[in-house]
């Protein structure tokens, strides 16, 4: 199963991260995939206000991981390690992974990666893929059309998904729940 959500603006993707985020548990590691400009940095940028995350989320395509200091009501104070394969591409993408196994392995915090379809390590602790895609429009004035297909990799997050149509009101955001989709 798959939730597909349409972002009409930047604000729709700050609801949909701050609503994820408010879902996350320790131990969630999430894949992000997407072209370049998709939004991946921009939605964890989102999540980590969400996670009260005081410094500025930044992408980490030159540096390949970031660690921020965390603290929520629910989580307690936890790290969010912030990853990014792109740099790396498919070969070397593995090569990352003495550097993110603690993150996954002690299930203490959150891990996101972006281009997390590269690096075949990460398969195995993976609890949530987000894709995010844009499509062009064909007038100038109007903007690009994103959208954010979430796939869960676990019960917990099924349930989740299975239940957010019904269970948020995202007034500009629109859904569809799809077996077969993968964006």
């Amino acid at each position: 199963m798959t939730l597909i959500l349409k972002l009409n603006s930047l604000d729709d993707t700050r609801a949909v991260a701050a609503w994820l985020a408010s879902h996350m548990v320790l131990g969630d590691a999430l894949a992000l995939v997407g072209g370049l400009g998709a939004g991946k940095t921009t939605f964890m940028q989102a999540v980590g206000k969400a996670l009260g995350v005081v410094d500025r989320v930044t992408s980490p395509s030159y540096v390949l991981v970031h660690e921020y200091a965390a603290k929520t009501e629910a989580l307690g104070l936890f790290t969010l390690t912030h990853a990014d394969v792109y740099r790396l591409g498919c070969q070397q993408a593995d090569s990352l992974a003495p550097e993110l196994l603690p993150a996954l392995e002690s299930a203490d915090g959150v891990v996101a990666v972006e281009w997390a379809d590269e690096a075949a390590f990460l398969s195995e602790f993976l609890t949530l893929r987000l894709a995010f895609s844009v499509k062009d429009v064909t007038h100038e004035a109007e903007e690009p059309k994103r959208f954010l297909a979430l796939t869960p990799l676990n019960e917990r997050w099924g349930q989740i998904l299975l239940l957010a149509p019904y269970a948020v009101n995202f007034p500009d955001v629109a859904y569809e729940l799809s077996e077969t989709a993968r964006v």
